[in-house]
């Protein structure tokens, strides 16, 4: 969480600045180095389609550039081009077929509302952790405009 963030949630009183606000990239750091070993997979939405390089992310040309995408294979998923939301079908065939370790949901700039059900559903049949990046919106969460 940022700065700003924390003032305002801890300001509208639902939560109250103690130890469980941390930063975003310990969180990712501490989950991938205690869930993972180098070379484990990982499986985030692309970049392109609003995921976040933390997530794992190679350029078209197959240059790596984030350290999660340099320590660990990751396979993302994406958006359908035409609607811009995911395609939780396309992502579950995906996660059965690469057997990710990590399925993470959450983005930097996905828009749409996440189906946290139907992505509990997909972990479930593909043995994988669930991992929630909610970094852009744990606001809205604690202000209890968006579901979690």
């Amino acid at each position: 969480m940022n700065g700003e963030m924390v003032e305002n949630a801890i300001r509208s009183g639902r939560i109250d600045g103690g130890e469980n606000n941390r930063r975003v990239s310990f969180i990712f750091a501490a989950v991938y180095t205690g869930l993972l070993l180098p070379g484990d997979r990982i499986m985030g939405l692309d970049t392109p389609s609003g995921g976040n390089t933390s997530h794992g992310y190679y350029t078209p040309h197959g240059r790596k550039v984030s350290s999660a995408s340099i320590f660990f294979e990751s396979l993302p998923y994406k958006v359908n081009p035409q609607t811009g939301y995911i395609d939780y079908e396309k992502l579950e065939e995906r996660a059965l077929d690469f057997r990710p370790k990590i399925l993470i949901c959450g983005g930097s700039s996905y828009s749409r509302e996440w189906d946290y059900g139907r992505f509990r559903q997909i972990v479930d049949k593909c043995g994988a952790v669930l991992l929630c990046d909610i970094a852009q919106i744990n606001g809205l969460i604690a202000a209890k405009v968006c579901k979690l």
